[in-house]
């Protein structure tokens, strides 16, 4: 479902941001988001700040929400900051 959030992430993030915040969402991890994009976990990681720079500019429509990337461990594991996208 498109919406008005869409639009603002479309007017805020580059072409590459959003790939990049889809496969977020996919639950890739970094070494795979570089691997499936060609690129390296460094330019992962610096495209990831980015998002996070700009999506903490203003207060979008869903501002504060969080997500894991992948599902929490339900055998008493535990999961690490790395394992949360904030947006």
């Amino acid at each position: 479902m498109y919406d008005e959030y869409d639009d603002y992430l479309n007017e805020k993030l580059t072409e590459r941001e959003l790939e990049i915040l889809q496969l977020i969402q996919e639950g890739k991890s970094n070494n795979e988001i570089a691997t499936n994009l060609y690129i390296t976990v460094h330019t992962v990681k610096i495209h990831v700040n980015n998002i996070l720079k700009k999506l903490n500019d203003e207060n979008p429509p869903t501002a504060g929400a969080a997500f894991p990337r992948k599902p929490f461990p339900n055998d008493g594991g535990s999961s690490s900051a790395e394992d949360i996208f904030f947006i």
